[in-house]
């Protein structure tokens, strides 16, 4: 059995987590800790991934936005040419 202890420091109180029983952390810690139902600790999970990925998508526009489709890197959207000599 595979377990996982949390300190609540407030309460002067400890919690083991049984793995088997509790797979997904945050649903013990909002059910159990504040106090919060299940849906709405699911639905905020949600809502905080959903806004990640969204900084994720513009983040990987702006590097796009720098590159050429040779590839190349440059600022300005120039493109830089190697010469052989």
């Amino acid at each position: 059995m595979s377990l996982t202890s949390l300190v609540d420091r407030e309460q002067a109180k400890i919690h083991f987590l049984n793995h088997a029983r509790h797979p997904f952390h945050a649903i013990y810690l909002g059910e159990e800790i504040l106090g919060v139902g299940e849906e709405r600790v699911r639905a905020e999970i949600e809502r905080c991934a959903h806004a990640r990925l969204q900084r994720l998508v513009v983040a990987g526009r702006l590097l796009q936005s720098h590159f050429s489709s040779d590839c190349t890197f440059g600022l300005t959207g120039e493109r830089r040419v190697a010469r052989r000599r």
